[in-house]
Protein backbone atom coordinates (compact mmCIF):
# COMPACT_ATOMS: atom_id res chain seq x y z
CA UNK A 1 0.00 0.00 0.00
CA UNK A 2 1.07 3.61 -0.43
CA UNK A 3 -0.12 6.40 1.83
CA UNK A 4 2.14 9.08 0.32
CA UNK A 5 4.80 8.74 3.02
CA UNK A 6 6.06 5.18 2.58
CA UNK A 7 5.33 2.00 0.67
CA UNK A 8 4.66 -1.23 2.53
CA UNK A 9 4.00 -4.78 1.54
CA UNK A 10 3.41 -8.02 3.37
CA UNK A 11 5.92 -10.82 3.03
CA UNK A 12 6.27 -14.37 4.34
CA UNK A 13 9.42 -16.18 5.41
CA UNK A 14 9.66 -19.94 5.84
CA UNK A 15 12.95 -21.58 6.75
CA UNK A 16 13.46 -25.27 7.41
CA UNK A 17 16.63 -27.12 8.33
CA UNK A 18 16.68 -30.90 8.10
CA UNK A 19 19.32 -33.32 9.34
CA UNK A 20 19.77 -37.07 9.44
CA UNK A 21 21.06 -37.09 13.02
CA UNK A 22 19.84 -38.44 16.33
CA UNK A 23 16.14 -37.66 15.80
CA UNK A 24 13.65 -36.84 18.55
CA UNK A 25 10.80 -38.95 19.91
CA UNK A 26 7.28 -37.52 19.77
CA UNK A 27 7.21 -37.19 23.58
CA UNK A 28 10.47 -35.22 23.55
CA UNK A 29 9.33 -33.02 20.64
CA UNK A 30 6.53 -31.76 22.89
CA UNK A 31 9.07 -30.84 25.63
CA UNK A 32 11.91 -29.50 23.49
CA UNK A 33 10.99 -25.80 23.56
CA UNK A 34 10.35 -25.70 27.33
CA UNK A 35 12.83 -23.88 29.58
CA UNK A 36 15.58 -26.00 31.17
CA UNK A 37 14.74 -29.09 29.13
CA UNK A 38 17.57 -31.09 27.57
CA UNK A 39 16.89 -34.13 25.44
CA UNK A 40 19.36 -36.93 26.21
CA UNK A 41 22.04 -34.46 27.46
CA UNK A 42 24.70 -37.07 28.09
CA UNK A 43 24.36 -38.49 24.57
CA UNK A 44 24.04 -35.29 22.58
CA UNK A 45 25.81 -32.38 24.31
CA UNK A 46 28.14 -34.07 26.80
CA UNK A 47 25.94 -32.65 29.57
CA UNK A 48 26.70 -29.02 28.65
CA UNK A 49 24.12 -26.27 28.22
CA UNK A 50 21.23 -24.96 30.25
CA UNK A 51 18.25 -25.98 28.14
CA UNK A 52 17.30 -22.33 27.58
CA UNK A 53 18.34 -21.68 23.97
CA UNK A 54 15.26 -23.06 22.20
CA UNK A 55 12.89 -21.73 24.88
CA UNK A 56 14.26 -18.20 24.42
CA UNK A 57 14.20 -18.54 20.64
CA UNK A 58 10.55 -19.67 20.72
CA UNK A 59 9.55 -16.78 22.99
CA UNK A 60 11.25 -14.15 20.81
CA UNK A 61 9.72 -15.69 17.68
CA UNK A 62 6.23 -15.64 19.20
CA UNK A 63 6.64 -12.03 20.37
CA UNK A 64 7.17 -11.16 16.70
CA UNK A 65 4.09 -13.18 15.64
CA UNK A 66 6.19 -16.01 14.20
CA UNK A 67 6.12 -19.77 14.63
CA UNK A 68 8.97 -22.18 15.33
CA UNK A 69 8.85 -25.92 15.74
CA UNK A 70 10.33 -29.33 15.07
CA UNK A 71 9.26 -32.51 13.34
CA UNK A 72 11.03 -35.84 13.64
CA UNK A 73 9.73 -39.28 12.69
CA UNK A 74 11.55 -40.66 15.75
CA UNK A 75 14.91 -41.37 17.35
CA UNK A 76 17.65 -42.18 14.86
CA UNK A 77 15.61 -40.77 11.94
CA UNK A 78 16.71 -37.11 11.83
CA UNK A 79 14.79 -33.92 12.52
CA UNK A 80 13.43 -30.87 10.72
CA UNK A 81 13.37 -27.54 12.54
CA UNK A 82 11.22 -24.82 10.98
CA UNK A 83 10.53 -21.11 11.33
CA UNK A 84 7.62 -19.21 9.76
CA UNK A 85 6.88 -15.50 9.92
CA UNK A 86 4.56 -13.05 8.16
CA UNK A 87 5.51 -9.40 8.42
CA UNK A 88 5.41 -6.02 6.77
CA UNK A 89 8.32 -4.56 4.88
CA UNK A 90 8.36 -0.77 4.90
CA UNK A 91 10.31 1.28 2.41
CA UNK A 92 10.62 5.00 3.21
CA UNK A 93 10.33 7.47 0.31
Amino acid sequence: TNNGIYDSEEFEAFIAVRDEGAGISLANQKRLFQAFVQIRPGDLQSGRGTGLGLAITKRITELHAGHIGVFSPGEGLGSTFFYYHTSWCISWC
